[in-house]
């Protein structure tokens, strides 16, 4: 009986002699050198006044595309 209690403690001691590694992700703040981009040119920019309403109508929903895009 008391070799099987000594197996165990032997066997449950053993684990404690190894160093167990753990990583630890931590989240840095880092400064953003990223540029903010060119506003896009929009094909309702592009037309003046002279156009009729289809025409209008259409620049408007390719805009509303383009940004949904």
């Amino acid at each position: 009986m008391k070799t099987v209690i000594a197996i165990a403690a032997a066997a449950a001691l053993a684990g404690c002699g190894t160093v167990r590694t753990v990583q630890v992700k931590v989240p840095v703040q880092v400064e953003c050198r990223v540029q903010t981009p060119a506003r896009p040119a929009m094909p309702l920019e592009a037309l003046g006044l002279a156009y009729d309403v289809d025409t209008w109508v259409a620049q408007v929903i390719a805009k509303v595309a383009l940004r949904e895009a």
